[in-house]
């Protein structure tokens, strides 16, 4: 047996010694994960292994990078994905910090008028530079995010042309953002980039909740227009109810789409957005319009007066003669309406008519005449154009020559005209006449060739 356990004690012995450390310092024994000797401090080259990096903690970085992605995306994402307030109206603003190299931002006040908002947020409407150049826009609000953009090729630059692009946020009665300048010269365009500010012209409306949806809209109503002066510098009082807030900053020298003055004896339209005739707009109230500077009409000329509410859009339709009226004028001193829509039975009392147009019976045991005359127009306003243009917009006329829409004649007096309907391509594009649409006729005298204008409510 000790032949045996001497050799093996001895092994065991000399493994340990092989495996001891010493201090390189002092010689002296080392503890195997000690960094410095225990007798004199000198290190002893020992590293300590890394720590795993625990799982939960690395859970818990992950999930906070992943918060901070998703509160970035919300912060650039949230104007989208809020209501869409109401924007349709008028706004203005200039350019806050435009450079040297604008060609026009810098030249005046930017106005935009927001005539519609369609399907998918798509807009429709104006915008003009300093009140001179205007043209239709094309843009689209989601959320509180809008942009819009109008080309001026009426503007060029270099042998190209000019386009404007506003894009931003609105904030209530502002839109906070910028105002980019195109100039398309050939292959190449310039941009130039200004900070601007759009606010509100008039009351600001908010966002339409449900239940203001379904509020009934008050109509509009004019009850009489006064002109007073001498020709070519006429004053206008319009009184009424229901014209709302202005769609400008008074006092305003200028167009609207909100306004019209049709004088068809002078073949003038005026005030009306795309004309070269402004008018100088001294107060709007929702039962009171007046006007100065009507340079554009006599006495006898027949007029029709347009107003439409900037906030409801709705509007309504006045029509006469500017006195003193001379002799030979026609005049209408009621209408009578019976049926509806294509079968509208209209009834015209006055004076001064003529005898009746070619084809058109003088009773209405004759033939009825299905078609146009020079001598008579039925014009539905409910379908008048917000974003300009001139030419009375897409106003809907029937039975005036040179329309598609006719009307059956059914008899003609000095006295009284019968009208039994429409003709033609009535409905066309859907524009039929309904129920509380404001509507103008038009009389031509066939004896003098003076004009007379009405205005009222479809029934």
């Amino acid at each position: 047996m000790g032949a045996v356990v001497g050799p093996a004690l001895h092994a065991v012995r000399l493994s340990v010694l092989i495996l001891m450390a010493y201090c390189t310092s002092c010689a002296k024994e080392l503890d195997d994960a000690a960094r410095f000797c225990l007798h004199c401090g000198a290190p002893t080259g020992v590293r300590v292994p890394p720590r795993p990096f625990p799982k939960k903690l690395a859970l818990a970085a992950g999930l906070i990078v992943i918060l901070v992605l998703v509160v970035l995306a919300l912060v650039n994402f949230w104007p989208y994905l809020q209501p869409t307030p109401n924007v349709i109206g008028e706004w203005s603003g200039s350019p806050s910090n435009a450079p040297a190299a604008a060609q026009y931002l810098g030249n005046g006040l930017v106005q935009l008028t927001i005539a519609n908002v369609g399907a998918g947020g798509t807009l429709s409407g104006t915008m003009s530079i300093a009140g001179v150049y205007s043209e239709p826009i094309s843009g689209n609000i989601t959320g509180r995010h809008i942009t819009v953009d109008a080309n001026f090729s009426n503007l060029s630059f270099a042998g190209g042309y000019l386009t404007l692009n506003v894009s931003g946020i609105v904030n209530g009665d502002t839109i906070d953002g910028k105002l980019i300048e195109n100039v398309h010269a050939g292959p190449v365009t310039l941009p130039v980039s200004s900070a601007i500010a759009l606010s509100r012209v008039g009351v600001s409306q908010g966002a339409a909740t449900p239940q203001q949806a379904a509020m009934p809209v008050t109509p509009v109503h004019i009850s009489s227009v006064l002109f007073t002066g001498a020709a070519g510098n006429y004053s206008i009082e319009i009184d009424g109810s229901g014209f709302g807030s202005p769609p400008f900053t008074l006092p305003y020298s200028g167009v609207s789409g909100y306004f019209k003055l049709d004088d068809d004896a002078a073949g003038a339209e005026i005030g009306y957005l795309g004309d070269a005739d402004a008018l100088n707009f001294v107060s709007w109230t929702d039962s009171r319009i007046q006007i100065t500077n009507d340079t554009y009409q006599a006495p006898g000329d027949s007029f029709i007066v347009g107003v439409w509410n900037p906030q409801t859009q709705q509007g309504a339709v006045y029509g006469g003669n500017i006195p003193p009226v001379p002799a030979g004028t026609p005049q209408i001193s009621s209408v009578a309406f019976s049926g509806s829509g294509q079968s509208l039975h209209v009834t015209i009392n006055g004076s001064g008519f003529g005898p009746p147009p070619p084809g058109v019976p003088s009773s209405a045991g004759g033939q009825p005449l299905s078609g146009d005359t020079n001598n008579l127009a039925v014009s539905d306003w409910a379908y008048h154009d917000f974003s300009g243009g001139g030419g009375g917009g897409a106003k809907f006329t029937a039975g005036n020559s040179g329309n598609s829409t006719g009307l059956v004649y059914q008899s003609w007096t000095d006295g009284q005209i019968q009208i039994g309907g429409f003709s033609g391509t009535y409905g066309a594009g859907g524009m039929i006449v309904k129920s509380g649409d404001p509507l103008e006729i038009l009389v031509r005298s066939t004896s003098s060739e003076r004009f007379t204008a009405w205005g009222g409510v479809a029934p």
